[in-house]
């Protein structure tokens, strides 16, 4: 026995090693993922806040600017003197001054920050107003969007402090010529750029807590190991006669401990998963305040104007027409993508009623185009639901409109319904043509903020998911994504109606 005791504990210690590498290496891959995720949420929030600032861009582009009284803090703007209507006189006598979209932009972003204290930056290479010069970082983004890149967005550091900070390029249009012709631009040539930095210290704290409870988590599971090993170290020590019974129990304990570390790591997968969604829905909800308060009113506004301009103007020309019909066309697809992004944060509780499948299909056939040839296999027999019909029509039109961007070139779109009368349920499937998903976009399909689409802010699926599990259904979807099994299916079960409940 003396004689084996120095192999015993030689046996020990490299298993005490072993353990700890195998729970510093999970440890340190979970940190590692921790931290790409927060990089990630944080990209998100600023690619989010850049396309906001470039839709205000547009928009006042698309109207050659605005004018608005002088005052202290919009003054004529000395950059803009050579423009003759930069000043103005109403025929009551009222000044005015001409704010351009970079006027208009840069007074948004000075005084209208972010929820995590982003700041929002306009500058170019070659400003028209010596405000916008860059700094030395911008330099050297603005020097790469001339080689050809359309993004940057690297982790800087601001003040001691560590910054993510992302830049688009600006690209000059038929709307910036007007401002900016002196200087030489011509429409396609890169302008500038439109930036936002954004504190991590928000994003390092939620990852510091992570980090906290995984590390506390796994501390727990090597210190029990560390235990365990080293009750049986002992017992081989004074029992080494009991060699064999010995090694048959510690066998049987590490295959319990490694299933107790495989459910651990479960367990803190899933928590770190619903932690991630959980700031994410967050942020989001953030987000959605603030883009229902600051959008809902100008785009009620520009609705009514549409409406006055096709009342008043019935004799316009085609031209005038048509841009109206666009402008009315834009504000609705602005509409829902703000009530999209409401939704997807907040959804109100289902007002449950009978209705057939066919009430629920046909609406939303309205806006499917012509090159998708739409197949139904709707019997009639079906027994109605007891859903909100108009929750469930919002959830059908969002994953129909999905099947019918995924054929841009035409296909077929086929939707069906089958009842499942042991589970009271009726399931109906929407399948298209089109070119599929892969393994990884089915992962995230219903994640907020996930896209693949080159406009959308990926919320529609969301917003479906929610609706559907509102009114007490599912809603799972399967894609191919091989030359021989292509398409996407999305199959959305809900409860059928009682017969007690069929008149209410």
């Amino acid at each position: 026995m003396l004689n084996n005791t120095p192999e015993i504990r030689r046996n020990i210690l490299l298993a005490i090693v072993a353990w700890s590498l195998i729970v510093g290496g999970s440890l340190g891959w979970a940190f590692f993922s921790i931290n790409q995720e927060s990089i990630k949420l944080a990209q998100h929030e600023a690619r989010a806040y850049i396309n906001k600032d470039i839709a205000f861009r547009n928009w006042a582009a698309s109207h050659g600017g605005v004018y608005v009284p002088p005052g202290k803090t919009t003054p004529p703007n000395p950059y803009l003197a050579f423009i003759p209507d930069r000043d103005v006189t109403t025929t009551s006598g009222k000044t005015l001054t001409l704010m351009n979209p970079a006027y208009m932009l840069r007074e948004m972003q000075s005084r209208f920050s972010g929820p995590s204290g982003e700041r929002g930056r306009l500058t170019s290479l070659n400003p028209l107003n010596p405000d916008n010069a860059p700094d030395a970082w911008e330099s050297r983004a603005l020097l790469r969007f001339e080689q050809g890149e359309t993004e940057i967005s690297e982790i800087s550091d601001i003040a001691g402090a560590p910054w993510l900070r992302t830049m688009r390029p600006f690209i000059v249009e038929q709307g910036c010529i007007k401002c900016h012709s002196q200087q030489g631009y011509r429409v396609g040539d890169v302008r500038g750029g439109i930036g936002v930095a954004i504190p991590m210290k928000i994003f390092h704290g939620i990852a510091d807590q992570a980090k906290l409870n995984l590390a506390t988590g796994h501390g727990v599971i090597w210190i029990a190991g560390l235990i365990i090993l080293g009750f049986f170290a002992r017992r081989a020590i004074q029992h080494h006669a009991e060699r064999a019974q010995t090694e048959e129990a510690i066998h049987k304990l590490n295959e319990a401990l490694e299933t107790r570390v495989q459910e651990r790591t479960a367990q803190l997968t899933a928590t770190q998963d619903a932690l991630v969604r959980r700031e994410k829905l967050a942020m989001l909800g953030q987000v959605a305040v603030n883009v229902g308060h600051e959008l809902r009113n100008p785009l009620g506004a520009m609705s009514n104007a549409v409406y006055f301009l096709q009342t008043v103007l019935t004799d316009a020309d085609e031209t005038t027409s048509e841009y109206l019909n666009i402008i009315k066309n834009e504000i609705a697809v602005s509409e829902r993508i703000v009530a999209d992004l409401m939704d997807a944060v907040r959804t109100s509780p289902p007002q449950p009623a009978t209705v057939t499948v066919a009430e629920l299909i046909d609406p939303t056939l309205r806006d499917v185009p012509a090159s998708v040839t739409v197949k139904l296999d709707i019997p009639e027999t079906l027994p109605v639901l007891r859903v909100d019909a108009q929750q469930i029509h919002q959830a059908l039109r969002n994953l129909i409109s999905n099947s019918v961007e995924a054929m841009p070139d035409g296909g077929t779109l086929k939707i069906s319904a089958v009842e499942n009368a042991p589970a009271k349920t009726i399931t109906l499937s929407v399948q298209d043509t089109g070119v599929g998903m892969t393994a990884e976009q089915l992962d995230h399909l219903f994640e907020p903020l996930f896209t693949t689409k080159a406009r959308g802010i990926g919320l529609g699926l969301v917003v479906a998911k929610n609706l559907v599990e509102a009114n007490g259904g599912t809603v799972v979807c399967r894609s191919g994504f091989s030359p021989t099994d292509k398409g996407t299916t999305f199959t959305v079960t809900l409860p059928a109606a009682d017969e007690k409940n069929i008149s209410t």
